[in-house]
This record gives structure tokens, sequence and C-alpha cells, in this order.
């Protein structure tokens, strides 16, 4: 019912609550609704890349992260390209965020290359990264990233930064992946500004969540036992 644009008679619930249900569905439904969403958010990327107005502006963050999940490389390489141009800040971090959130491994990739080049200032590059941080499906490759890169990294970002590379952590819910993010930061950020903290904080976040999914798991078992 709320779909991506405003509508006339919209609620002041109905506004705050758009962009949080739209990327809740988009990004983890399965079914028509969410399909909906994320074919109207890439309509609406593309007519935003022509004129600004397109999306409504407190929910262009939502539609781009929405609409660049299924970015094929033709648009790939446009968004890439109008960011590399814009002189705008706001908009050139909007176009990359739209970048950071595509699914495609092989675009996935090239983000991370990009990450690594001068196009950028480091600092905004890495909005590519922390985009396939938050995105389930290419969590993974943005772990192997930062492990495979991490010198390189931190040799490019400000000195606070590298306990930020660490926080990926906490984006896991599975033990064996905690320990081993763990055990590969610990050293690496003990002397950064904030890090051993940081990392500590990371780990629980992992930890708790790992407790949740037990806890909901034998739940579900106990009640499908009844039949």
């Amino acid at each position: 019912r709320l779909g991506l644009r405003s509508k006339p008679s919209d609620t002041d619930d109905d506004r705050l609550q758009r962009p949080v249900i739209t990327s809740l569905v988009a990004a983890e439904g399965r079914g028509p609704v969410a399909a909906s969403l994320r074919r109207e958010a890439h309509e609406l990327t593309v007519a935003w890349l022509r004129d600004g107005s397109a999306i409504d502006p407190d929910m262009v963050s939502s539609v781009l992260a929405i609409g660049g999940r299924d970015l094929d490389a033709a648009l790939w390489a446009r968004i890439h390209e109008a960011a590399k141009v814009e002189v705008d800040r706001k908009r050139r971090k909007q176009l990359l965020e739209a970048l950071g959130y595509v699914e495609a491994p092989a675009l996935v990739k090239r983000n991370f290359e990009v990450v690594l080049a001068d196009d950028f200032d480091p600092r905004e590059s890495m909005t590519l990264v922390w985009g396939a941080m938050d995105t389930r499906s290419t969590r993974l490759l943005a772990y192997a990233f930062i492990k495979e890169n991490f010198d390189r990294l931190v040799a490019r970002l400000p000195e606070d930064w590298s306990p930020y590379l660490a926080e990926i952590t906490g984006s896991f819910c599975d033990a064996t992946l905690r320990a081993e993010a763990e055990a590969f930061f610990t050293e690496r950020v003990k002397a950064a500004p904030g890090g051993p903290r940081r990392l500590a904080q990371a780990v629980e976040s992992a930890a708790l969540c790992e407790a949740d999914v037990a806890r909901r798991q034998a739940g579900v078992i106990s009640f499908l036992r009844q039949y």
C-alpha cells in the first residue's frame, strides 16, 4: 500500500514508515510485492539520473538502495561515470550508495576495484564497501575483500578508520565466522583509536544475534514437534 512514491492521502505515520517498511520488504521479501518494489525502484533510479526531483527527497536513499540491488553492467557504468563527474558532494554520495547495494558478484568486484583506485576520495569510495557489508548476499564478499586488502585500505584511509573495518564482525550471526573475524582483527586494530572497543562491541553484537537465533529455533522446533 505504501509504495515508493508519496500520496496526497499520506499521514505522518505513512511518511515516517515508508522508507523503513519498503526497504525491509524489498531486501528480505521473496514475493510479488518485493519484486514490484524492486522494479519500481529501478525505474525511479533511472529517472532520478535524468532528473533529481524524480524521487521524493526523503526517499532518495531508500529508493537508490533498493534500485541498486538489481543494477546491470550498463546502468552500473552509467552511475559510476555520473559519480565521477558529480561536483555536488551529497548527490555524489547518493550515486555511490546506489552502486554499493548491487548484488551481482561481478559488479561487486568492480566496486571493490573502484575502492582501491583513485577516482574518488577513499573516504567516499568506502561507501561501496559499507553497502556490501550491509547486504546479506554480498557480506562475505566484503569480508573477503577487507581481509585480502586490509593493509592497503588502512594505508589509504584516515588513521582512526581501521576499527570501522572490524565492525563487519557484528554483521555475522554465526559463531565460526565471529571467532574467525575476531582473530583476524584483534591484532590489526589494537593500536587504532577505539579499535579494541569497537571490535568488542561488534563481537558482542554477533554473539547476541546467535543467541537470539538459537532461542527462536528452539521455540520453532518445540512447536513443530506437536504435529
